[in-house]
């Protein structure tokens, strides 16, 4: 009998748990993290209260006011507000509109980057990518995992990709495009490149879809512009025959006595004494010794010049180990454009929080001014109209990294004239990406 009772029971709870399976699963409802603290009901109190005193305008009376305003509610008031403060710690995914979920991911990224940091500081490595609700592709990590994602650009693409609805295909558009062909031709000549020089019609384009020539994004329609994305993985830029025939070596205007300063503050006498005796030894990675290189000003820009003296691998080390300024300010960058070799912009920003945003976000803009250059006498004047600038557009190499100049003016003189190593070392950048 015990048995048949045992049995029965069993039978009832394996029914119930079926039709339980049958039916929708509710809304589950998710906790804040452990280190994010949630809202007590005096904050929550303090913050409504905020919203309604408009009369006073000082900070320590409206926290002194709305104490007394606290102490004066019954306890059943107090409990009510207490109630329903804990209850806001509990979040309903389904009832959060597009812009909430934005805002919570936002607050929550930025502890993820303080944890990045963090464990980057202890020795860790760290590369992520994370795909936001409104379909914008973030990326984060440590410093050399972040390089390593602006290395395989393609990445952040396969992860759109994979997460896409099949029943929504993703309609690209011609700032999609411009990327495309930025990227393309960043990977032709070796280094990330700003903007494409359409006008030096220097190289062309292979793997295009059939009956498509290459031309300016602007110049395509929808269709064509569709096709050209799905077959982006394709498609390479390479220079035309005529450019592809080994060109002879431009002189350099470096002394070689610089050049060895600067290679021997990087590898040592030794190696530095083998790279400019023999033609055909390059300097490996493992040879690079330093570590937060800082430079002067003048041999900085020579190092600029000095990439072919080192192999890929080892150009990114010390592009790497470079140290940058967090004191100094008063910059004139040069950056890159479609019309003359290249244009100056006047910052007050640090060269190490330039460098960091170019890491971290290159689309990130600084503040500043534009100078005019007058043809006649080559002096530039800086003009008082603010304006900003991406950090992506600034000239860079792939060993020196941004290249910036310390403004020590005169408050009263607004007119400039570019050191000769500061000219010699942009153009032959400029000559190195194929822009002059």
């Amino acid at each position: 009998m015990q048995k048949w009772i045992g049995n029965f029971t069993a039978k009832r709870k394996k029914e119930s748990h079926q039709i339980d399976e049958d039916q929708p699963e509710p809304s589950k409802k998710i906790k804040l993290p452990s280190y994010r603290k949630a809202a007590s009901g005096y904050n929550r109190f303090c913050a409504e209260y905020f919203k309604s005193e408009t009369m006073i305008t000082s900070q320590s009376l409206k926290n002194k006011a709305a104490a007394t305003a606290w102490r004066e509610l019954t306890d059943e008031e107090k409990e009510e507000i207490n109630k329903k403060a804990k209850e806001s710690s509990n979040i309903d995914p389904q009832k959060l509109n597009t812009e909430e979920k934005s805002k919570l991911i936002k607050t929550h990224l930025k502890q993820i980057v303080k944890e990045v940091e963090f464990i980057e500081q202890i020795g860790g490595e760290i590369a992520g990518v994370m795909l936001l609700p409104t379909g914008e592709v973030c990326c984060l990590g440590s410093t050399a995992g972040l390089n390593f994602l602006s290395n395989n650009s393609d990445i952040d693409l396969k992860f759109r990709k994979h997460f896409a609805c099949p029943e929504q295909p993703q309609r690209y558009t011609e700032k999609d495009l411009t990327q495309l062909f930025q990227k393309k031709y960043s990977e032709l000549v070796g280094h990330c490149c700003g903007e494409v020089p359409w006008k030096r019609d220097n190289f062309k384009a292979a793997g295009m879809p059939e009956g498509i020539a290459l031309k300016r994004p602007c110049f395509y329609g929808s269709k064509q512009i569709q096709a050209i994305m799905k077959k982006s993985h394709d498609i390479k830029f390479v220079f035309k025959d005529e450019m592809e025939e080994a060109a002879p070596e431009i002189e350099s205007d470096v002394d070689i006595a610089d050049v060895r300063t600067v290679l021997e503050a990087i590898v040592g006498k030794e190696v530095a004494n083998r790279a400019l005796t023999d033609g055909n030894s390059l300097i490996d990675e493992y040879e690079v010794e330093v570590v937060d290189l800082a430079m002067p000003q003048d041999l900085n820009f020579k190092l600029h010049m000095c990439e072919k003296y080192f192999t890929k691998d080892a150009t990114l080390s010390v592009c790497l180990n470079l140290s940058h300024s967090k004191v100094i300010s008063d910059l004139i960058l040069p950056t890159y454009t479609t019309e003359n070799p290249f244009w100056l912009f006047f910052c007050n920003e640090s060269p190490a929080k330039i460098v960091e945003m170019a890491k971290k976000k290159p689309s990130s803009r600084i503040s500043g001014h534009w100078f005019d250059l007058d043809p006649i006498s080559g002096q530039y004047s800086l003009q008082k109209a603010r304006a900003s600038i991406a950090v992506k557009s600034i000239i860079k190499s792939s060993l020196g990294g941004i290249v910036y100049h310390q403004w020590n003016r005169d408050a009263h003189d607004l007119t400039y004239r570019p050191p000769i190593d500061m000219v010699n070392a942009i153009n032959h950048i400029l000559t190195q990406q194929g822009y002059l």
